[in-house]
């Protein structure tokens, strides 16, 4: 390969594809089933933190069921939005497994926007809040869109959602957005308690320090939370935790992401997956899911995005 040009995929290219939402869920819902039956190799992911409140992560994986092997580089700075930057950005490196060999490099920016969302939602389907009528969200920037859209694709019964944002005309956006793969009425709403009080489904995408309260959330909800600084420190030990990779959070837990410790870990998305673990066991029981963000997900839609701009199906070589 010596003086050959990587191929690469720019955020533009990646999102003329059109990737089908049930064919990146399927892909991640794959990659997490291995996870669940433990044939993965996935360190926690290392990373350096140039100024406070940032990091710059490596996050490398190989699930053998899938052919996919590779890693993430990815930074995030919640401070870019206010200078209209990417929070999040980032490069994803694939290598042919039976050689060590890269062979594609695509911006990480949809990528990881998408499978952050597809988990979220995966944790919701398995699971489902005791109803379905009403979805409060809470941070209505990127990962706000796209959590949007993939909640209401696994919950099409929802008819009510309230949006929140700090900066309203985020949420405005998003409402507009929503009415064009929604029949759900969409509303925007003043605060974080008026979105999130005894919603169905409630889920915070936000980049500052929310602090949901416990009253707020209705029995048999079940909520998702991938937010800069954990939103939901309060209900810890009084819900139901589901997280994608217990050593991970733990691993988090130990660098302060978590303020007075992770509660017990009711189970891993994988887990669920493949039965290892139940959901949801009762109506009443709240439900919490937190998840990390695991580059076996990122793999898994990497190679879907650069198998279909190849033209290839799944398992070919490429």
């Amino acid at each position: 390969m010596s003086g050959v040009p990587l191929p690469q995929l720019s955020h533009e290219e990646i999102l003329g594809l059109n990737l089908p939402l049930e064919k990146i869920f399927g892909a991640v819902e794959k990659a997490f089933i291995e996870h669940g039956k433990g044939n993965i190799e996935m360190p926690p992911k290392i990373g350096v933190h140039p100024r406070a409140g940032t990091f710059i992560h490596a996050m490398p994986a190989y699930v053998p069921a899938l052919g996919v092997c590779g890693m993430k580089w990815v930074s995030g700075y919640p401070e870019n939005s206010a200078r209209h930057w990417p929070t999040i950005a980032g490069l994803v490196v694939l290598n042919d497994p039976e050689n060590g060999l890269p062979y594609a490099l695509l911006d990480a920016q949809w990528i990881t926007a998408i499978r952050t969302a597809v988990v979220s939602a995966l944790i919701v389907r398995c699971c489902p809040p005791a109803q379905s009528h009403s979805l409060g969200l809470a941070g209505c920037g990127v990962q706000g869109s796209y959590h949007l859209r993939c909640l209401l694709h696994v919950l099409p019964a929802i008819g009510h959602v309230r949006l929140y944002d700090v900066r309203e005309e985020n949420a405005r956006r998003l409402r507009e957005e929503a009415r064009a793969y929604s029949q759900a009425a969409v509303e925007v709403v003043p605060s974080p308690e008026a979105c999130l009080r005894e919603a169905d489904v409630a889920a915070t995408c936000t980049s500052g320090r929310l602090e949901v309260q416990e009253d707020w959330l209705l029995a048999g909800a079940t909520s998702v939370g991938v937010d800069s600084h954990v939103a939901w420190g309060r209900l810890f030990g009084k819900v139901k935790l589901v997280t994608d990779d217990e050593q991970q959070a733990r691993q988090f837990e130990k660098q302060g992401k978590y303020p007075g410790g992770l509660p017990p870990v009711h189970a891993e998305l994988g887990q669920i997956l493949i039965g290892a673990r139940p959901g949801r066991e009762h109506n009443a029981e709240r439900i919490l899911g937190l998840p990390l963000g695991l580059a076996i997900a990122d793999l898994a839609v990497a190679q879907l995005v650069w198998q279909t701009h190849a033209g290839k199906g799944p398992g070919e070589k490429l």
